[in-house]
């Protein structure tokens, strides 16, 4: 009985090492696929400046609504500052599908500048 409960504890540390490990990959992968930006304050409270946003769709029905997560990243890549967008009406048609759109779009309604 010492051995399966043994092994049931390495199988569950197997597997939560291996998602901490993956969160981690994507989290590096996602942040190598952000845009430069105009330096930014995002707040009075945050003294570093903002130089890259990443966006990614969280939701899309593809149909009439997607639901976008940006970070506003400073030089070494933390995050100083996200939230969501959601893009409808005719914001939704205008997207061709390409992946500049996402950038450009969350870009305009948060005033920011792209490099």
């Amino acid at each position: 009985m010492k051995h399966i409960k043994i092994l049931a504890v390495a199988l569950l540390f197997s597997i939560t090492a291996k998602a901490q490990t993956q969160d981690t990959a994507m989290t590096i992968l996602m942040r190598n696929q952000c845009v430069k930006i105009k330096p930014v304050q995002v707040n009075q409270w945050v003294t570093d400046s903002a130089t890259s946003l990443l966006v990614y769709s969280q939701h899309d029905n593809f149909y009439s609504t997607c639901t976008m997560f940006y970070e506003l990243l400073n030089s070494k890549g933390d995050d100083l500052f996200d939230g969501t967008i959601t893009v409808t009406g005719d914001d939704y048609a205008n997207w061709t599908g390409d992946n500049v759109y996402p950038f450009t779009y969350v870009a305009g309604k948060l005033k920011l500048t792209l490099k």
